[in-house]
């Protein structure tokens, strides 16, 4: 569901000194690593692109934060056709349901950086 947001394009130099077992122990005490997505129109040309990665404790908390681009999308995608209003239903239904989880992205990155996991020795 991240086709917005190529792993290439998500900042995962944060997680480069984070080893597997932190980022395992915080998945497993219920936080959730998510993208919110924000589609802006121009008169011609409407782009959408995801923001950083934060960290949400929860669903509802997930929803609350994603707030401010689930607002700027909703007041500035709609005016260019025939993209704006699918790039703003699609940006407002990825956010109302609490964002794009990209844990497994992080976690990917974070297991390519470990020289035993490219030579299969985990």
């Amino acid at each position: 569901m991240i086709s917005t947001s190529d792993p290439v394009a998500l900042n995962l130099h944060a997680f480069s000194n984070t080893t597997e077992e932190e980022f395992l122990a915080q998945l497993e005490a219920g936080k959730r690593f998510v993208v919110y997505h924000y589609a802006v129109s121009l008169v011609v040309y409407t782009f959408r692109h995801p923001t950083r990665i934060h960290v949400a404790e929860n669903r509802k908390k997930a929803v609350l934060n994603g707030l401010p681009w689930t607002v700027l999308t909703a007041l500035s995608g709609w005016w260019s056709i025939p993209s704006g209003p699918v790039f703003t239903v699609q940006c407002l239904l990825w956010n109302l349901r609490g964002g794009t989880d990209v844990s497994s992205y992080i976690l990917e990155h974070i297991r390519n950086q470990d020289p035993r996991y490219q030579y299969g020795m985990l």
